[in-house]
Formats: C-alpha cells, sequence, structure tokens
C-alpha cells in the first residue's frame, strides 16, 4: 500500500499515512471484516443446503460419569426439564448450562422412560459423561432462519475463540489443544472425503477464526495496527517510527516463537489424529 512505511513515506494526499484516522481504520479493518462476513455467508450457504447434525441418540457413557447405570448406548433423550430436544447440539447446550439436577425423557426401544441426573461440574459446565450416536440428519432451513442461525453459529463461534485464547494464556488449558498449519492441512484432506459440506463448514470456522485472530491487538496484525491508530487518535499524534519498529519487532518475534510451539504441537499430534475413524 503506497506509503503505508513511516520511513518511504511523502506525504502526498493520495499515501495511506495522510489519511485521516478513521479512513485508515476502515481500510485496515476492511481484511477481517471480508474474512468475518465471508465465513457468515457460508455458513448460511451450509444451513440453506442442509446442514448435518447428530440426532440426541447416545453413542456412548463415559464411566465414572453421572451418566453411568441411568442411561444406556442406542437411548434417544426426548426432552430435559420439560424441554423438547431433537438435537446433540441443542440437548449438550442445555446440558452445560444447567444448575442441579435434570429431568431427562428418554426413548429406549419402545419403552419411554423417566430419570433424575445429578451432572459433574467441571470447568464451568454440567457434564453427564455421554458422547453421540452416529445417527445424522440433513437439515435444511429457509433463507430467514438459515440467515439467523449463521449469526447464532458466528457469534457462538467468535464467543468460543476468544474464550478459548483467554484459557490459553491464563493456562486453563494446554498449548497442545492448538492446531497449526500442519494440523489444518491434515484435517483438511481428512474433511474432504467426508464430503461438501463437512468442508465448507470447516472452510467457514477457520475463515471466522483466522479473522478474530488477525483482530487481536498484536504488532504485525491488523489488531495491531488498530491498536495503534487509537493511541494515535488518543495522543492526538502517531508513535514515534522508532517506538513503533521495536513494538513491530518483538511482535515479529513472539508470532514466530508462537508458531514453532503450534508447529511442534502438530507434529506431536499426527498420531492422534490418524486414529481418528
Amino acid at each position: 500500500m503506497a506509503g503505508d512505511d513511516p520511513a518511504e513515506s511523502k506525504n502526498r494526499p493520495d499515501e495511506f499515512l495522510s489519511q485521516p484516522i478513521k479512513k485508515r481504520f476502515w481500510i485496515i479493518s476492511a481484511g477481517p471484516i471480508f474474512n468475518y462476513l465471508f465465513g457468515f455467508f457460508l455458513f448460511f450457504f451450509i444451513f440453506m443446503m442442509g446442514s448435518p447434525r447428530f440426532t440426541s441418540q447416545v453413542g456412548e457413557v463415559k464411566p465414572g460419569f453421572p451418566a453411568e447405570n441411568v442411561l444406556q448406548r442406542g437411548d434417544h433423550i426426548i426432552s430435559i426439564n420439560g424441554k423438547e430436544v431433537s438435537y446433540w447440539d441443542e440437548m449438550a447446550r442445555i446440558i452445560h448450562r444447567s444448575k442441579g439436577s435434570l429431568n431427562l425423557i428418554v426413548q429406549r426401544g419402545n419403552e419411554k422412560l423417566e430419570v433424575t441426573i445429578l451432572p459433574r461440574r467441571d470447568k464451568g459446565r454440567s457434564l453427564l459423561g455421554i458422547l453421540p450416536g452416529g445417527e445424522v440428519l440433513k437439515v435444511r432451513y429457509n433463507p430467514f432462519v438459515s440467515f439467523y442461525l449463521a449469526g447464532e453459529r458466528t457469534l457462538e463461534l467468535t464467543i468460543l475463540t476468544y474464550a478459548g485464547l483467554w484459557k490459553l494464556v491464563t493456562k486453563q488449558v494446554s498449548w497442545r489443544a492448538v492446531t497449526g498449519p500442519v494440523g489444518i492441512i491434515y484435517l483438511s484432506g481428512r474433511i474432504v472425503k467426508m464430503g461438501f459440506l463437512p468442508l465448507i463448514q470447516f472452510m467457514a470456522t477457520l475463515t471466522v477464526s483466522l479473522a478474530l485472530f488477525n483482530l487481536l491487538p498484536l504488532p504485525v496484525l491488523d489488531g495491531g495496527h488498530l491498536f495503534f491508530l487509537g493511541l494515535e487518535k488518543l495522543r492526538k499524534k502517531p508513535l514515534s517510527e522508532r517506538t513503533q519498529e521495536i513494538v513491530q519487532d518483538i511482535g515479529v518475534v513472539f508470532l514466530i516463537a508462537l508458531f514453532i510451539v503450534v508447529l511442534w504441537s502438530d507434529f506431536s499430534k499426527i498420531s492422534l489424529w490418524r486414529g481418528i475413524p
């Protein structure tokens, strides 16, 4: 971009640094905003074409968890605390946010059962210790519902991404949980074999996540440049060239170190990914 380097700027009116702060803000934000909206429209497309969703069928009950000896493989959970559920994601959301005992209506073969389970609290979530079965339905929605669901999914992913980053920084989650370029390439190859829609869903998630990461207030990233603009607005003048160079260098070193850590984590998890069915 012409004139975006203070050392090479000639103060021409068409140069980037000659533009008002508001205009520079939108120029810098354009890339992340486009990626974020692109991810949103990919989710919209998925819901329009038919989103694959796990039903509320129980596939596995983990030993030592509250659902052991209460639920069985093949059970269909029909309702939780009087609220009907059909799909795994909506059921999991209710369970995770619950406090206290849960009253479940379960379809087991031709029989309906009513059971009460007290979930286990773990890292702010309630857990029963169940995994989904292999029953998947392809659910299509009209354009209006698809638009709403795409917005909900994008917002949910935004919250999960930043909450996950916070847990990494505060060491609540190990850096081994992070997937880098090697992992993305490897998993992409696996997802391609699963079909077109799973690949589009993976692309949508990746696109939104990258847009959110790019908005972090770290030097080199767009979020770092926006942070500098904020300081310039408050100080009524930009940071000195030397200060910006030092901060940028620190940012580059940090991102290189992060890349190495994530890359090492990726290679250590390849054997684990190979075990994914």
